[in-house]
């Protein structure tokens, strides 16, 4: 906002405080006076709460349709003498305020989004609002703005590819349903919960294997046996010895043939036989998913998939190898370029965020967080530049281990995220003094930036579990009427859901899954539109009838 603009706004202000309804013009600064200003007075009933102000001040804003007698004679009460409206009054404080003031300040207790359909209706710009007051209501939209867009993502993540509802569903639609809900809602019934946690356990199992055959407790020596093409090599030949082999020696066949004897040391068996067994559970597991899922497409193109499937091709190659060929240098120069892909087990963990709710919100968090981290990271390259060029020239002439700036680059980051490993340390006083300002540096940056992305965590990770426990109140209370309907109608002759069994269950479960988009049908029935309510008159029996079509909504949707 401008210097002018600023002042001029300030002398509206002073002159609506002293002389209610009065207007100054910008350009002709001229003072215009509504005649009656201290006489005519207007009664307002906003939702129950009764507000008195001068006619004139009604005319503050021209534009508002509270200047304009045509929008008032819809909404008045002859036998009360008032104009009734059914809005928010604390909202309606804020516009009157306004009105006489010149400046929109806004109630502490007023919610942001309630704010700005007050201000729509009463035809009050929201850029009108004081600096006072913008931050705590932009801070609302952005905050109702972040838990939209996180409803989208959880929908997306715990309702990935939900089956279409037919009116007649094959035996095999059923079928698939029925498993693929248990694959992907521990939570759906007793047994897919133990399933859940059979898997969890399978995880943990493999991911416990691929670190335990780096440790020399879970390794052995394997006696290799080599075959020599001639008797001469014995003494002429030297054996080239892998680094993993040793106490080379000959021995000599029931055939003649003489072979080289060799000890490697490799994973212990049993490991290795865990592994075959973990594999064959996720090929399984992979392939009943991909048979019973209702996007297949989409399936394998999920991150999660991808990773499973690359996960699984090492142990897959390990396998088809050990068949087909008998020779160790082949077996290890193709398990070499494929052993990093075993780190992709790790990766396995990431299914965990469909039983704990908390990893999936703190994945969630970061990415939703990325402006946030890359601002920190701007702060932390531009840090590390200042600090790793000042104690380069600071040491440069000393015997010290910084060599060069990109060398410092390390020392610079070390020493700003307080970690300090010891193993680069200035020697010169000047030194002292850089590291002595990177590092408070470093803690300064870290503190200003770590609390935006905690305070994100607690807000996603709040909302979160309250909607999930919502959710849950909704489903059940959903299934104890569909119960109560379902006991009436056997007891009519009507339709009788125990019949259904576990699939009746399930398709129960389902329909829960489309709780959100009942909740978005109430909200839109909720937000009537401001000009159809100004149309009507703006009686109660608007909001009346956006209730009725919530509930017709509603039944209709389930």
């Amino acid at each position: 906002m401008s210097t002018t603009a600023h002042a001029a706004k300030n002398n509206r202000g002073i002159l609506s405080a002293l002389l209610p309804g009065a207007r100054i013009d910008n350009v002709t600064n001229k003072i215009t006076v509504h005649a009656g200003t201290s006489n005519e007075t207007i009664t307002f009933n906003v939702g129950g709460t009764k507000f008195e102000t001068y006619k004139s001040t009604l005319s503050a804003i021209p534009s508002s349709p509270l200047s304009k007698d045509s929008f008032l004679e819809k909404y008045y009460r002859p036998d009360h003498h008032d104009y009734f409206f059914d809005r928010d009054p604390a909202v309606f404080h804020c516009v009157l305020n306004f009105l006489r003031t010149g400046e929109l300040h806004l109630s502490a207790g007023t919610c942001g989004p309630v704010v700005k359909s007050e201000l729509a209706f009463w035809g009050v710009n929201e850029l009108d609002i004081e600096e006072c007051c913008w931050s705590r209501y932009s801070s609302w939209v952005s905050t109702l703005q972040a838990l939209r867009k996180l409803e989208e993502d959880r929908n997306t993540n715990t309702q990935f590819g939900e089956y279409p509802m037919k009116e007649e569903p094959s035996c095999y639609r059923q079928m698939c349903r029925v498993v693929w809900r248990f694959f992907i809602e521990p939570t759906s019934s007793i047994a897919a919960q133990g399933y859940a946690y059979f898997s969890l356990f399978v995880i943990i199992l493999s991911i416990f294997s691929f670190c335990a055959q780096t440790h020399s407790v879970f390794r052995v020596q394997e006696k290799v046996l080599t075959l020599r093409t001639s008797v001469s090599q014995l003494t002429t030949s030297p054996t080239s010895t892998p680094a993993s082999l040793s106490n080379s020696s000959t021995t000599i066949g029931p055939n003649g043939d003489v072979f080289d004897v060799e000890y490697r040391d490799v994973a212990h068996p049993a490991l290795y036989i865990t592994d075959q067994i973990c594999l064959l559970y996720f090929f399984i597991e992979l392939v009943i998913r991909l048979v019973v899922s209702p996007a297949k497409v989409r399936f394998l193109t999920r991150p999660i998939t991808v990773i499973e499937i690359l996960a699984l091709l090492p142990d897959i190659v390990d396998g088809l190898i050990r068949v087909i060929t008998s020779s160790n240098y082949e077996y290890e120069k193709v398990m070499e370029g494929l052993n990093f892909l075993k780190l992709l087990r790790i990766m396995r963990i990431l299914r965990l965020m469909r039983q704990v709710p908390g990893l999936w919100i703190l994945f969630y968090t970061l990415k939703a967080s990325v402006a946030d981290l890359l601002l920190l990271l701007m702060f932390v390259s531009v840090g590390m530049l200042i600090s790793a060029s000042l104690v380069y020239f600071a040491e440069r002439h000393a015997q010290s281990d910084f060599s060069s700036i990109p060398k410092c680059f390390w020392w610079a980051v070390i020493t700003m995220t307080t970690v300090g490993y010891g193993d680069m340390s200035p020697v010169t006083p000047w030194g002292y003094l850089v590291g002595s300002i990177t590092s408070i540096a470093g803690v300064l940056m870290v503190g200003f930036a770590v609390p935006v992305l905690v305070n994100n965590f607690i807000m996603y990770y709040s909302h979160t579990t309250s909607t999930m426990q919502r959710d849950r109140h909704q489903k059940a209370s959903m299934a104890n009427g569909a119960s109560a309907g379902a006991g009436a109608g056997s007891g009519g002759g009507g339709f009788n859901f125990s019949m259904l069994g576990t699939f009746g269950k399930n398709v129960l479960g389902s329909a829960g899954g489309g709780m959100d988009e009942i909740r978005a049908s109430r909200r839109n029935s909720r937000n009537v539109d401001i000009t159809a309510e100004r149309q009507r008159g703006g009686r109660a029996g608007g909001v009346k009838d956006s209730n009725d079509n919530d509930s017709v909504e509603a039944d209709s949707f389930l």
